[in-house]
């Protein structure tokens, strides 16, 4: 037990558990929230809808700042110190993919949870984006388990 660093297993468990209550909250909303909501009367429906996205809000903010900064952190002073010199390049190109990715989910579920009438038209077709950002949060899991299975550079 002496040899682990428990502040980067504070930071992984910040990480990961920052993406599952968002991730899991947008697969929930498309999977079940949605499919049911469709089946009360259109003013019922908005108010319900508007009072769910006001309670999720809090979580993807939140969610998102856990996810930033555990993630620069992460990255900046552990992964990036690991995989520098030749043959590393790929790693580095990866993780920016990623990152720009997962901005890509930020903007989503803010614009799907929020209340700006500038993303009425996102959240008009939530289905629709629900499923662009459950597909984007399955590309940065992946691209995450690739970049953990890399080898670390020798010269690190």
């Amino acid at each position: 037990m002496g040899d682990i660093n428990f502040g980067l297993v504070a930071v992984r468990w910040v990480h990961i558990f920052a993406a599952i209550a968002a991730g899991g909250g947008g697969l929930f909303m498309l999977v079940a929230l949605h499919p049911a909501a469709i089946q009360l009367d259109e003013a019922t429906r908005a108010t319900f809808l508007a009072k769910v996205r006001k309670s999720f809000t809090i979580v993807v903010m939140l969610s998102i700042l856990g996810l930033i900064a555990s993630g620069f952190y992460n990255y900046l002073a552990v992964t990036r110190h690991q995989h520098q010199g030749e043959g590393q390049g790929i790693y580095h190109m990866l993780m920016g993919i990623k990152i720009m990715l997962a901005f890509g989910v930020f903007f989503l579920s803010s614009a799907l949870a929020g209340r700006s009438k500038g993303m009425q038209k996102i959240r008009a077709k939530s289905a629709l984006w629900l499923k662009v950002n459950i597909l984007l949060i399955g590309l940065i899991v992946l691209l995450g388990a690739i970049l953990r299975a890399m080898p670390i550079a020798t010269n690190a």
